[in-house]
């Protein structure tokens, strides 16, 4: 039986200083995920007639936490969400995103 540990922060708009929270996590290897979005953000290929109030799909950002990590590590763009976010996937092409690749500059893991 594979063990899941989540740690969550729900934010409304993000402070331009950024966002610090902890989590103490066990033993094991593991993937953290962050999504961001901007509503009303079109470009040429996700324009207001075929995307609606979404724009360009959520951005979604993750890196694997070895065991044994120490020091920083630091997230990378994996891909996007559904245009509706309706499945749950991650679609890894983001040749049609222009501006949603600029919601955030970093997001950096720092192990203690």
């Amino acid at each position: 039986m594979q063990q899941t540990t989540k740690a969550r922060k729900a934010l409304r708009a993000t402070p331009k200083g950024g966002v610090v929270f902890t989590a103490e996590i066990g033993d094991g290897t593991y993937v953290i995920k962050a999504e961001f979005n901007t509503s009303f953000d079109y470009n040429d290929f996700y324009t207001k007639k075929n995307s609606g109030v979404n724009g360009q799909p959520a951005v979604v950002y993750e890196a694997k936490i070895p065991a044994d990590a120490s020091g920083e590590i630091e997230l990378m763009l994996a891909g996007t969400g559904s245009e509706d976010g309706s499945d749950g996937k991650i679609y890894t092409d983001v040749s049609h995103l222009t501006t949603a690749k600029t919601i955030v500059d970093k997001i950096i893991i720092k192990m203690k």
